[in-house]
């Protein structure tokens, strides 16, 4: 296995970057614990890319991962945002060659100190697939903590409180 490199940060992608969205999210290996690919033809990447990006909104919050050498290798995620309870739902996608690298870990501690701490977010959702069974591990071991209620997913949930009780952040 390649040794560990450190994740070099998110960043908002620009539309030259849709490319690589495209192509992630049509990765069969990638996509298959998210219920499969989807292809997205330039015309709705275009409006896609205008709704979440840019301009985007209040609602959504997108970045792409990149390792150390500057490369994409994912992308984290925040989409339908309520405004009036600022609780939104989870994406995370780490390209399936580059996983069990601590990337999604990482991806993780740097998307949800923005998402609490700058965007003031009261909480976050994930209704992970029955079968992924990785995702809902990695999402645990951050904190999330599983909605039983819900019985046609993986409900997994993380208040700003519980985030900020098990991480070590300054608030302001």
């Amino acid at each position: 296995m390649p040794p560990k490199k450190a994740l070099l940060g998110l960043a908002h992608p620009k539309w030259e970057d849709m490319a690589y969205v495209q192509w992630l999210w049509n990765d069969s290996a990638t996509m298959e614990a998210v219920g499969g690919t989807h292809k997205l033809c330039n015309d709705a990447a275009r409006r896609w890319f205008a709704k979440v990006v840019d301009p985007g909104g209040p609602s959504h919050c997108y970045f792409l991962i990149y390792d150390a050498d500057d490369k994409p290798i994912g992308e984290v995620s925040s989409h339908r945002m309520d405004l009036q309870t600022r609780v939104a739902e989870f994406n995370i996608k780490v390209q399936a060659s580059h996983r069990g690298r601590g990337y999604g870990s990482e991806a993780l501690r740097v998307f949800f100190k923005h998402y609490f701490l700058v965007l003031e977010a009261r909480g976050i959702d994930d209704p992970l697939a029955l079968e992924n069974l990785q995702g809902r591990k990695i999402l645990e071991d951050f904190g999330f903590v599983q909605d039983l209620s819900v019985k046609d997913a993986h409900m997994m949930r993380l208040s700003r409180e519980r985030y900020l009780d098990l991480h070590s952040v300054e608030e302001g």
